[in-house]
């Protein structure tokens, strides 16, 4: 009995699935804490944190909740800045 020759797929007729709120998610909260992390507003430890902490919420919350953790990190992070600029100027004086 011959064996069956495997039949060849045309490229065109391959499709890549559409990305879930999962891997926007994904994408999204590992580019913002690479981000973080490279200009010093998080470690590694929180980095890994909010790579969790962000796909969690895009995935159940969308767009709507992920905008909201975002800006929550954005002004701690420049509240923060801020407040050690000013620490930095009242121990100097």
């Amino acid at each position: 009995m011959p064996s069956p020759t495997p039949t060849r797929r045309n490229v065109s007729q391959l499709t890549l699935a559409p990305l879930t709120d999962v891997d926007i998610g994904l994408l999204a909260a590992t580019a913002i804490a690479i981000a973080a992390y490279r200009t010093r507003s998080l470690d590694l430890g929180g980095a890994l944190a909010a790579i969790v902490v962000g796909t969690v919420t895009y995935a159940a919350l969308g767009f709507a909740g992920a905008a909201v953790l975002v800006t929550f990190f954005a002004s701690s992070v420049a509240l923060s800045r801020w407040g050690n600029d000013a620490k930095r100027r009242c121990s100097s004086m």
